[in-house]
């Protein structure tokens, strides 16, 4: 899905690719591929979804595992 697309999806479909990113992101980088580009991928869907208001930032973060 790219950027063009994100804004046409609904709020079900971005969470749904924002998942898949995320676990397509954590299989990588446990069988050592690459995850950069995935990364960006997963970034720019993080952005939608503050911008849309469907998660805040802290939910995200806690999503990530991050602090």
């Amino acid at each position: 899905m790219n950027k063009r697309e994100m804004k046409k999806v609904s709020d079900g479909d971005l969470i749904v690719e924002y998942v898949k990113t995320a676990a397509e992101e954590s299989s990588n980088y446990v069988l050592d591929r690459g995850t950069v580009q995935i990364q960006r991928h997963r970034k720019v869907l993080e952005e939608e979804i503050l911008k849309r208001g469907i998660l805040t930032e802290q939910q995200i973060r806690r999503a990530n595992y991050e602090n």
